[in-house]
């Protein structure tokens, strides 16, 4: 985990100023940033791994894929928990909440060389399947945080595919200390709802061609993971009654009247967050001042 852990949040307007009597607009960019020095002991991690076996993934896309997974888990630790979510039409959890013993690793990779594709592409139920995974060993094994990697090339057509709906479901998974990345497999993958996952789900969508390239993408997640600053980080805004803010960033808020709470979820260390927000400012006298109160809430993970 970290020793120190500390949230930093900056403030800075594009001009602090405005003409009197003349309406303006104004941006003020808000940067919240997780702060954590690393130690060298990481702590255990949980894993679920949900690999895409649909038709699409053919031509080499399922295999690279499966290389990459077994690559991951023979660098895994003895204590690191570990779950395999396969989909197609149909999802299967292949691997449930084990820990990477050597035996079990052997058990596993044999169970990965095993995967073939076929069907087509229910993604958002593989996905949920593995976050499921994730949520479950953080209520029975004493882990606060899961960690989903799901390696698509993107391509869903079957479940849900509406990226809005498919970000609420990561948003609430996000919200319970399991977030999400994704590996966009082989070029021309589609970005759509991966990107809704990743975005939403705390993490990142990365592009991957070669198993080494998966696997160093996967390896630095999970480095990332253990330095974690805070959780749950919220933003609150309020500001007086003249003015009018909107969020130009594309994350989950609520606005009340002149308020506006950001989630921001999970926060690594060394990681920062731009909220960029335009303020309409209305005719104002010289010399009268407007404030704008930020605060930001987070728990210690």
């Amino acid at each position: 985990m970290t020793n120190k852990k500390e949230i930093k949040v900056t403030a800075s307007w594009d001009n602090p100023v405005v003409p009197a009597d003349t309406p303006k607009k104004r941006g003020l960019m808000l940067e919240v940033m997780g702060i954590g020095e690393k130690v060298s002991e990481r702590r255990p991690i949980n894993l679920s791994l949900v690999i895409d076996r649909s038709s699409s993934m053919s031509g080499g896309r399922l295999a690279a894929a499966k290389e990459a997974a077994k690559g991951v888990v023979s660098r895994l630790e003895e204590e690191d928990v570990f779950s395999l979510v396969v989909f197609d039409s149909s999802v299967n959890t292949l691997v449930s909440a084990t820990r990477m013993t050597n035996s079990n690793k052997r058990n596993v990779i044999e169970t990965i060389d095993g995967v073939r594709t076929r069907g087509c592409t229910n993604l958002a139920g593989g996905w949920l399947d593995g976050a499921t995974c994730a949520a479950k060993v953080c209520d029975t094994m004493n882990f606060k945080t899961g960690h989903v990697v799901l390696l698509s090339d993107g391509h869903a057509n079957e479940g849900i595919v509406e990226p809005t709906i498919l970000r609420s479901h990561a948003d609430e998974m996000a919200s319970r200390g399991i977030t999400t990345s994704t590996v966009g497999v082989g070029n021309g993958y589609s970005p759509l709802q991966l990107e809704s996952l990743s975005e939403v789900g705390l993490g990142r969508l990365h592009d991957a061609g070669t198993p080494e390239e998966m696997i160093e993408t996967i390896l630095g997640e999970l480095g990332e993971v253990v330095s974690v600053a805070a959780t749950n980080v919220e933003v609150f805004l309020r500001w007086p009654a003249e003015l009018r803010a909107e969020l130009l960033a594309d994350y989950l808020k609520e606005v009340t009247g002149n308020s506006m709470t950001v989630r921001l979820g999970q926060l690594l260390g060394g990681s920062c967050r731009t909220l960029p927000l335009m303020i309409d400012v209305p005719a104002l006298p010289a010399g009268e001042k407007l404030t704008i109160g930020i605060e930001v809430t987070g728990l210690d993970p």
